[in-house]
């Protein structure tokens, strides 16, 4: 199959006449091929077409409606390879690239009808997802139409920091290029060349009654939703039976065979059938509606999922969801997707759900799974053997003992072992390599498999994670030679084309970035750090590139953020300018923090007015001036404007009654709380201080979990993210208490509370700062710098330097590390590879100021204050040293 679409690719593309040029490229995972004139200049924006189609189909549309496009004198785009298809009506891209599979650029609205009655005569149907973005000529026309740009040469940055191609209005207003779900188009578009209707949507709605063969159901509330289908919590009318409503979105999850959701869930149907004897297994299948939108009705299959256990819960309850499979295999199926989060924890034993990829042993499988669970021989047309499931036993031995799905983790097995050992779990190391044995012959049965855990890992349940060891001179020079080799290869991302900056490899790729979080501020604090904690002057020619390249930019305008935006450009042009001796920037700084300072419509310390009081806090620190501290004096009264209460917790929010409350420190009260104290040590604020100090105190009393593991997200949720991470986790708290405040007495408490959970938790995550260890490694830093902690803290620094260690991989010969995705490399700061290098650094200098502090950033400023610091000094105030 794959084959046959690339010889019709080819097809198409050869003997072209001269004035036609094509150009092959690659936007993320997607390779596209490009077909132009060389005699014309397309529109700026218009009407832009798109054509669906099925995997199984593609190559015949390609023959079909390509030929007509080159006699209409169209420029268009395909996907270049059959998995690039597969991809896009996968979802996995997001639901409004479904069945983008062709984009055609008419030149003019005329010249778009023309193509759309073309190409909907030789191409009508599809059995592709609908675009949901676009207008349809017809209810499931294969062709569809969205307003949009063409050539995209202008950009607009949001309140969040988030870069998007704009649309110019006749008045030349700008406004984002967003693609709508349901077919909405922007209010500044022009009629459209030809009438269009939306596309349809699914027929079971909330609260509404549905028939399916002749029986009545409601669906109560929404479970999920992913671009394939959604899920609902229901009630069967007659019998009064809670049950679970899943309803596909035809054509989506397509692959080379032309099975689509209408297929997987009419499998998990069938192999639920089959199972219907095996009591406790699986849930009972009870309708199966073959409507246009395939409908499948099963039992309500309570209990709790074992993702959502405690990590002791979850490795106790790997035995039986081992005995699980046992049973699945016993009754000849493979699941084909094992993981914690399709396993339910029932009374004393473990069932199964998600049976969309399960196949019986030896039948060609689906394609599909989840990563880190997913041995390398499942490939398309692979049979479907029960070492698939082993090897999948395997990703959730790791995610149980780790706390972490192994998904998220730098890809490998060996990584995988490493952490394992990291945390004495020696027994789970050795199993892991059993059950995931790159040869599938070789690994266990389900018994077997199920009798290994029994003995060796439920044990490991009541086991304390590894504390930490003290450092060596090898590890501190790897951390050296690690940090100094990444930020040479931030080199490599440089733009000596377009106009310079650092080009990134992450969602923003699209874009020349600046802020912290993605962008030039954030490399260039991140290499400056580098530099001063090695007392080393690699970079200097990447910095003044940097901010000569900043300081000759203009402000971001809505984007004011201390992450996201110009009041975090103003910090890195400030250190530039103090560092360098250079005026210049330190007046781009300026008119960068007066443009912050002015515009700010969020709250919060990653995008909004709190990241730009922060960022004040820091200037007047860094510069010596009081100018940034008066500069803020009315964002204080700004932000305290918004206070209110929810649960008891101090929390800030644009709107009364808004859902957003959120907790931690990226996005809610902690960071806000961090922001105001540091105002109100610097401004002499007591009533600021006693809103942060408050603030922290309730966060530590009402927003815990139930369980007391985790801080909840928001305040009327019990959603919460790992306990270790900064944006939204316990980490992050305590990062702000001590930026604030250091080890006060008067939160001594909340502090102890926060590092009594964080000591329990696995060295392991994403490498970045935002979401996993660099951020880890900061904290522990921070923390060694307090006589009571000074000791346990150090041997933890040393554990998670080792952890990210485990987690690098090379690249050009230098250390890099993934971002929160693992298939990303990219030099960013914050969820880049220079987050993990900074942190290194600093960890190699034995530095226990944060990296983002007024007390790093003025050591930063020159060579004579890298060498003599206080360990003793966290957040800018003196720590408690009588332990």
């Amino acid at each position: 199959m794959a084959e046959t679409f690339s010889a019709t690719l080819e097809k198409c593309s050869a003997n072209l006449p001269a004035h036609w040029l094509t150009c092959d490229w690659a936007q993320g995972s997607l390779s596209w091929r490009s077909f132009s004139l060389s005699d014309r200049l397309l529109p700026a924006q218009g009407w832009k077409l798109h054509v669906s189609a099925g995997a199984a189909e593609a190559a015949g549309m390609y023959s079909l409606v390509i030929p007509r496009l080159l006699q209409l004198e169209a420029a268009f785009k395909v996907a270049r390879n059959l998995d690039d298809v597969v991809f896009i009506n996968s979802g996995d891209g997001g639901v409004t690239q479904l069945g983008k599979v062709m984009t055609i650029y008419p030149m003019s609205d005329h010249h778009a009808r023309e193509i759309v009655l073309e190409v909907d005569r030789v191409w009508p149907r599809s059995r592709g997802p609908e675009v949901q973005s676009d207008l349809h000529i017809r209810p499931g026309s294969a062709v569809s139409l969205r307003y949009g740009t063409f050539t995209s040469p202008t950009v607009v940055v949001n309140e969040s920091g988030l870069y998007e191609f704009a649309l110019c209005g006749s008045n030349g207003t700008l406004v984002p290029d967003r693609r709508q779900n349901q077919g909405e188009q922007p209010q500044l578009a022009t009629p459209p060349p030809i009438d269009g209707c939306r596309p349809r949507q699914h027929p079971v709605k909330l609260q509404v009654p549905f028939i399916a063969n002749e029986k009545e159901f409601v669906a109560l509330t929404s479970l999920s939703e992913s671009p394939s289908k959604q899920i609902f919590l229901g009630l069967a009318i007659d019998t009064l039976q809670s049950v679970i409503i899943k309803v596909g979105i035809p054509g989506v999850a397509g692959d080379h065979r032309g099975l689509d959701v209408r297929d997987r869930l009419r499998k998990e149907f069938s192999v639920l059938s089959a199972l219907s004897g095996e009591i406790g297994l699986a849930p009972r299948p009870l309708e199966w509606f073959e409507h246009e939108w395939p409908i499948a009705v099963t039992e309500d299959f309570r209990g709790r999922i074992v993702a959502e256990l405690s990590r002791a819960q979850q490795i106790s309850s790997l035995t039986s969801l081992a005995h699980a499979v046992v049973r699945l295999h016993g009754a000849g199926f493979v699941h084909g997707d094992i993981k914690l989060e399709n396993a339910v924890l029932r009374g004393q034993h473990v069932g199964l759900i998600d049976f969309e990829l399960a196949e019986h042993e030896g039948e060609v499988a689906g394609v599909g799974g989840t990563r880190g669970h997913l041995a390398a021989e499942v490939t398309a047309d692979a049979e479907a053997a029960f070492s698939r499931d082993i090897y999948a036993l395997g990703g959730c031995l790791a995610h149980a003992c780790l706390g972490v799905p192994p998904g998220l983790l730098p890809a490998g097995i060996g990584k995988l072992r490493g952490f394992l050992q990291l945390e004495g779990l020696q027994p789970a190391a050795k199993l892991i390599s059993d059950l995931c044995h790159a040869d599938p012959v070789r690994r266990p049965s389900a018994k077997d498999a199920e009798d290994a855990i029994s003995v060796r890992i439920t044990p490991l349940s009541s086991r304390s994670i590894t504390r930490g060891w003290p450092s060596s001179r090898e590890d501190l020079n790897w951390c050296r030679r690690s940090s100094i080799g990444a930020g040479g290869l931030a080199a490599r991302y440089w733009r000596e084309q377009g106009g310079g900056g650092w080009s990134n490899d992450h969602f923003m790729r699209s874009f020349i970035c600046e802020g912290i979080n993605i962008g030039a501020a954030g490399i260039v604090l991140g290499l400056i750090a580098i530099e001063t904690a090695l007392n080393r002057s690699d970079f200097s020619g990447q910095i003044l590139q940097g901010a000569e390249w900043l300081s000759a930019r203009p402000p971001l305008g809505k984007a004011v953020g201390f992450f996201t935006g110009d009041a975090g450009v103003a910090v890195a042009l400030a250190l530039c300018g103090q560092r360098l001796h250079n005026q210049k920037y330190l007046v781009a700084a300026k008119k960068r923090f007066e443009s912050a300072c002015a515009n700010s419509r969020e709250l919060d310390l990653f995008s909004g007015t709190a990241g730009v009081l922060w960022a004040g806090c820091i200037l007047n620190d860094i510069l010596k001036a009081s100018w940034p501290l008066e500069s803020v004096r009315d964002r204080v009264q700004h932000i305290n404007r918004y206070l209110r209460n929810a649960d008891g917790i101090p929390v800030w929010s644009l709107e009364l009654g808004s859902d957003v409350s959120y907790l931690g420190c990226a996005h809610g009260s902690a960071g806000i709380a961090m922001a105001l104290g540091c105002w109100g040590q610097r401004a002499a604020d007591q009533d600021c201080s006693e809103i942060a100090m408050r603030t922290f105190q309730q966060i530590a009393k009402q927003g815990p979990t139930e369980d007391g593991r985790a801080l909840r997200m928001t305040a009327d949720s019990q959603r919460h993210h790992a306990a270790g991470n900064w944006c939204h986790g316990v980490a992050g708290y305590l990062w702000a208490i001590l930026q604030a405040f250091g080890d006060t007495p008067a939160l001594r408490e909340e502090i102890d509370w926060a590092v009594g959970i964080l000591k329990e938790q696995p060295s392991v995550g994403t490498p970045t700062y935002c979401h996993g260890l660099a951020g880890q490694l900061e904290l522990w830093r921070m923390l060694s710098g307090i006589r009571r902690f000074q000791t346990f803290a150090a041997a933890r620094a040393v554990k998670v330097a080792r952890a990210l260690r485990c987690a690098h991989s090379k690249q050009d010969g230098a250390c890099v590390w993934v971002s929160d995705d693992p298939d990303v490399v990219t030099p960013d700061l914050w969820i880049g590879f220079l987050g993990p290098a900074t942190a290194l650094a600093l960890h190699a200098s034995r530095s226990c100021w944060p990296l983002l502090s007024g007390e790093w950033l003025t050591a930063c400023c020159n060579s004579e204050s890298r060498h003599g610091q206080d360990m003793s000094v966290v957040g800018g105030k003196k720590a408690d040293t009588n332990g």
